[in-house]
């Protein structure tokens, strides 16, 4: 059975229409096992199944993603996945390990030897046509693919970082009242460049060997109000901090706030 490391946004706030910068961290150790089986089918159609257990906008987005793939190849598919991961798992983190899964499997069955950025360009390009795109997801992967902590922006070439420190995962929280589209090019654009800055911000912080706890806190407040701002999710406390997953935000809080799975991150 595949297992795969964590990708987890750090930092970064995701803005709709925009390309932000995000601080990506990776997991030290593996923390999610997955089988994928695929047969030829007359009809392309996906399950999966897991634990913990695949929410609808996970379960939407890979059956999207397969869809795609099938039409692609111009043959269809019934595609089983199968995941055991810790209960806190970012489901836009299951997404990124999963699709990258089947992208990599459906080749080797069909004698295909791709490269690890041909199966990130695959993936990337698949998601842009079923309407799944979002870029912190091609961020996800990419740190993935890269084994790497990452500074990552779409378009750039990522910047490998070494986080070296450890957060804890929480868990999903649904959006509240969304007004990015209700705002002004004017201020839709300066909160954009915000989002960007803080980002810059924080990785000159790490960069200068700032203590981890000063860069999270900073880090937290800045992101955690635009979120507000934005999503109209509530700050979940000094310690925490929301970070994007499928259309949810996911709480990371700092080591030893004791509300979630510890995870060490390279």
């Amino acid at each position: 059975m595949p297992s795969s490391r964590l990708p987890i946004v750090v930092f970064g706030v995701p803005v709709r229409g925009k390309r932000n910068p995000y601080v990506i961290g990776v997991s030290k150790d593996t923390l999610i096992d997955y089988s994928i089986d695929a047969e030829d089918s007359e009809t392309t159609s996906l399950v999966v199944r897991g634990e913990p257990m695949p929410t609808w906008r996970l379960e939407f987005a890979l059956r999207s993603f397969v869809e795609e793939l099938s039409s692609r190849l111009e043959h269809p598919l019934v595609v089983r996945v199968d995941y055991k991961a810790l209960n806190e798992v970012p489901m836009a983190s299951l997404y990124a390990v999963l699709s990258l899964g089947v992208i990599r499997y459906i080749a080797e069955e069909a004698g295909y030897s791709l490269s690890d950025d041909e199966v990130l360009k695959a993936a990337n390009s698949i998601d842009d046509d079923a309407g799944v795109s979002l870029d912190y997801v091609k961020g996800l992967r990419t740190a993935l693919v890269y084994g790497s902590s990452m500074v990552f922006r779409e378009g750039e070439e990522p910047i490998s970082i070494s986080l070296g420190v450890a957060i804890e995962v929480v868990g999903e929280e649904e959006l509240g009242r969304v007004i990015d589209e209700q705002l002004g090019e004017a201020l839709l654009s300066s909160v954009t460049r915000l989002a960007g800055l803080s980002v810059v911000e924080v990785v000159g912080l790490l960069r200068e060997k700032t203590p981890w706890r000063d860069v999270f806190l900073y880090g937290a407040r800045l992101d955690n109000a635009l979120y507000y701002l934005l999503y109209g999710v509530e700050p979940p406390g000094e310690e925490c901090k929301w970070t994007p997953s499928l259309q949810t935000v996911h709480g990371i809080c700092m080591e030893g706030a004791g509300l979630g799975r510890k995870v060490e991150l390279v």
